[in-house]
Order: structure tokens, then sequence, then C-alpha cells
């Protein structure tokens, strides 16, 4: 609605079509759940057409006129708001140039027709449909007058697990077809999944699954939400192929890349470099650092950064307007992205989700380039998820709290830890506090290590309830540090070493030798600058070889309780 006011029109009325991402096929699963609040993507309203611009209806003006007024309207057009380009004649050609651009087709416009709502014959949608083979493993029981069976239940050839669920059809098949189908497919049926399922779809409860052996092609529009095919109409079943043959050619690998496998990338043998797109936009206003100068940053930090986040689930703060205007915090995957692995995680609702995983400096580099600026790791390996490897306590000052009393407040949590017999490490938040990290090896269960977290910060409370709260409550927290906690949980994440902040002056969550916290003049004292020359200074990381220290939870549980005691 802002970037609309933005045109500093009267009034107008407008129509146009919203889209995420590049408004490709496989960009409507993330529209779908972007709308629905699964997702949290930028969006873009593309406009066609003016019907009405400061009281002067155009609507019986040709198509051609209103197409020139609409351009003239969007000249500088705001954020959030495209002009939808057209070509006269050829269709053809601008059809085919739509397919190789990943979208759905093309809208044909007779130039010289006044403006008409609905199907009509002054404009054509041409969709360009995709056609893929792939294996039948099972189908579903008809409903109402339908006789046979309701769709069938189709798989992709998959890596890890040989076969996976990437939809279901039921159009396309006459009367004839549907009986004979499942006459055939009936004789071996069984109630379990035959395929890798990573969907919560309560119909393939009451499915009957069959073993991947016929080979079914089907018309689609892509890949909708969860990864599965969008609007597939069945074609034909080869009877001339089996779905061995289909896993040896692997002829639906390049269209399903995306279909929600527990941890996936793109399957190309040479990925392309991140190509970097509007390098000298601003990001940080006050210091005029632009996306190139974060890019940078991260292209030279990544040395130190990866081993923070690599293999680890993924949330990032995503600042596509710069890092003072609106940012959002992202963990799911998104559509389009090339480097970036996912991990299909169980979420408290009993959902399942893709996660955001990097595992290498392309990877980090793409989420750069989609403008995240902060990168915040789970406590735990995405082949563990249940498993925290590490603890953090997040020391966050009221307004009127002065820094060095956060700088005890930090030595007062190392020395208790110390006294359980934990060894814990100290590095700037590129905030207000400092953040207290605690590396456990072996891991341990999140529900131990949640309720070990809290009885800790309790503890600290009781010791000085002068200097430490526990609580989020702001009210409680005016002269006071609260000691955080609540990012020991499953899904809980923490902003990672070496990470920019969406903050001004882009400062630095910054690791350090307990010896140099004295010296450090605030949370925020390291930035974009700063940082790459202190580590350029240093050849090991600050806190040493961190994860190799073995210290646990079993014995500290019991120790810590008879202190309590």
């Amino acid at each position: 609605m802002a970037a609309l006011q933005a045109l500093d029109l009267a009034d107008a009325v407008l129509d146009g079509e919203l889209i995420a991402g590049s408004g490709r096929q496989e960009d409507f699963g993330l529209l779908q759940a972007t709308l629905s609040g699964e997702k949290n993507a930028t969006l873009t309203y593309v406009l066609f057409d003016v019907l009405q611009v400061d009281g002067v209806d155009v609507s019986r003006s040709p198509q051609y006129q209103r197409k020139l007024l609409l351009a003239e309207i969007l000249k500088h057009p705001p954020g959030h708001l495209a002009y939808s380009t057209h070509v006269i004649g050829n269709g053809e050609h601008a059809l085919a140039m739509a397919v190789e651009r990943g979208l759905e087709g093309i809208i044909s416009k007779r130039a010289d027709a006044p403006y008409h709502s609905g199907r009509g014959d002054t404009w054509r949608k041409i969709k360009q449909r995709d056609s893929d083979e792939f294996a039948v493993v099972g189908y579903t029981l008809p409903k109402g007058n339908r006789e046979g069976l309701g769709a069938l239940l189709l798989a992709s050839p998959d890596a890890d697990h040989g076969w996976r669920y990437a939809g279901r059809v039921g159009t396309g098949m006459s009367h004839d077809q549907l009986v004979a189908l499942v006459a055939q497919l009936s004789k071996s049926t069984r109630a379990k999944p035959t395929v890798q399922v990573d969907v919560d779809d309560p119909e393939l409860c009451r499915a009957h699954w069959v073993r991947p052996t016929w080979v079914a092609e089907v018309f689609h529009h892509g890949l909708g939400n969860q990864g599965l095919l969008r609007q597939p109409v069945f074609k034909t079943i080869h009877r001339d192929r089996t779905a061995t043959d289909l896993q040896a050619k692997g002829a639906t690998a390049s269209t399903l890349e995306t279909a929600v496998p527990p941890t996936r990338r793109r399957r190309k043998t040479s990925a392309p470099p991140v190509e970097l797109t509007n390098p000298e936009r601003v990001v940080f206003t006050g210091t005029r650092f632009t996306k190139a100068d974060v890019f940078r940053y991260y292209r030279t930090m990544a040395p130190w950064l990866l081993p923070e986040i690599k293999g680890r689930p993924l949330s990032v703060v995503r600042c596509p307007q710069g890092a003072e205007r609106p940012c959002f915090f992202q963990k799911h995957h998104t559509s389009g992205m090339e480097h970036v692995h996912a991990v299909t995680l169980k979420e408290d609702g009993g959902t399942r989700a893709d996660y955001l995983v990097v595992g290498n400096e392309a990877g980090l580099l793409e989420l750069v380039q989609f403008n995240a600026l902060e990168f915040h790791p789970w406590g735990a390996l995405a082949s563990a998820p249940d498993q925290a490897d590490s603890m953090v306590f997040d020391l966050d000052p009221g307004p009127d709290v002065p820094w060095q009393r956060v700088v005890e407040a930090a030595r007062q949590v190392r020395d208790r830890l110390r006294g359980l017999e934990l060894v814990s490490y100290v590095r700037t938040s590129g905030g207000k506090g400092l953040h207290v990290f605690v590396p456990l090896k072996p891991a341990c269960e999140w529900s131990r290590v949640k309720a070990f977290a809290h009885a800790f910060a309790e503890s600290m409370v009781a010791m000085d309830p002068l200097a430490f709260v526990a609580t989020a409550t702001k009210k409680f927290r005016r002269g006071h540090i609260f000691i955080d906690y609540l990012r020991n949980g499953r899904g809980a994440t923490s902003v990672a070493s070496f990470s920019l902040r969406a903050r001004e002056g882009a400062p630095v969550a910054m690791p350090l030798k307990w010896e140099e916290l004295g010296r450090v003049k605030g949370g925020g004292a390291y930035d974009l600058t700063s940082a790459p020359r202190r580590m350029a200074r240093m050849s090991t990381h600050p806190w040493g070889e961190y994860r190799q220290v073995r210290q646990g939870l079993a014995e500290v549980l019991q120790r810590f309780s008879k202190a309590r005691g």
C-alpha cells in the first residue's frame, strides 16, 4: 500500500499481479507460503493495466494507449512495484522467451481493445506445460460418484532414499483408465509408503501404496507449496519403461531438485559463482556501506564464519531495503537458491518444514545476495537437531546500565560456570551486551540443556539480585542485566561469531579472549571495517580450539543440584 501511495496519484484503479521472487513457476509456492504466513519473502506488485487515474475513466481507451499511460505513471517506480513490459507481434518467440526464463506463460491481448475483465476474445492466457516422467507408487480411493481410483501417487528418484514422494495426479484420466489402473494396482498394495514422504497430508494415511514399477508421464506447472507438483495432469503410462529405467536415467532430477529431501542441494557438477546484483545499493545509511561492501566482508570473513554456521539449521535476517528499513527473519528455504542446502525438520506443531543450511562459501554468499545481513545458527547440527552441542547466555543490559557492569556480569557468569567445571567463552553481541558461550561435547538433549540454562540463570539472580534478572519483562529490567537463557531450546538461535548486525554502523558479533574483555569499549566495538583488520592479525580463533573441549552436562547437573541444595 505504501508503494502505491508513493505514486502520488489522487486516485487510480490499476490491474496487476502479486509475485514472489522472480515470478517464475517455482516461485508460486513461495508466494502461497508468504501469503499464508508460513514464509516471509519480498513481494512485488507487477502492474499491466490502468482503468482510471485522477478521476478519469480510461477503461474504454485502446489497450496500447492504456499501457503508454501506465508506463508514464511507472517511469520511476518505487520499491515493490514493477511495470509489465510487452512486445508487439511474434507471440511464439515471446512464449519461448518466457518459458526459457521459467515463467508460466504469456498473456496475449488485442492492442486496439478496451479493458475487459474476465475471459473473452480480447485476451488469451497461453501456458507452457512441462511434461515429466515419475514412478507410480500408489493411489487414493475415489470420492463421490467417481469410480476406479481418486489419484495416482507419484515419486521421483532421490539419491538418499531411492525414491521421494512428488505429489498426486487425479485429472486427465478417462473412466476406463481409472477402472483399469485400479484393477492392476490393487493386486499388490500395502498400507505403508514405499517411498520417502516428507509432507503432512492426511489423505496419504488412507492411501494404498505399491512398489515403484510403472512409469507415468504427466503435464505440470512446476512445483508448488511443500515442493509438490503444481496442477499435474495425467498424460500416459509408459508400458515400455520401468521405474528402474527411470531411476537409472535420472529423468526428473533437474526438474525436481527442490522437492524437499531431508538434506538437499542443487544437483550441479560445476555451479557458477554467486552473482551479485545491485552492488551499489546503500545498506548502512550512516556509513554508506553498500551491498558490495557487505558481500566483500563476508567473502573475506568466510574462513572464520563458516565453521560457526556450517551444517547447522540457520535463521538469517534479510534487509532488502537496507538495515534502517524493515528487515525480517527467515529460517525456511526459498525457491531460487542454487547453493544453499535445506534440511527438513519437524516443528513444534508437528508440521515439517525446510530449514536453511549453509555448506560452503557459495551458500554463504548466496544468502548475502538474497540480502541477508545476520546469521543465527542453532546450537545443534542439522544431522542431529535434537542434540545441543552448545549453550549461550545473552547478557542484555537495561538502558541505564553502564558497560563496565556488563563486563563484570560476564566475568561473574564465567566464574560461576568454572565452579561447575564448565569452560566458557565471551563475545560481543554487536549490540549492547555480551554473550557467554559454553561448548558441549558430548551433545545433550535440548530438554536437559534448557532446564539447566534456566536453573543457572535463576541461580545468578539469587546470587546477585541487584545485578541480574531472568525475566524478559522490560519493566523489571531497568538497572539490571537480563540473563537470557531462552536461546537454549530446540529451534532457538543466537547470532554467530563474526556475523554483521543490522544496526547503525554495521557492528559485528566478535569473539574475544577473556583477557581482552577489559579493553573493549562496548558491544558494538567491532564493525565491518575493523573486524577483518583484527582477524587478519590473528592466526587462530580468539577462542582457540574451543570445539575440541570435552565437557558434558551429565556430571555437571549432579554438581549443580548439590551446589543449589
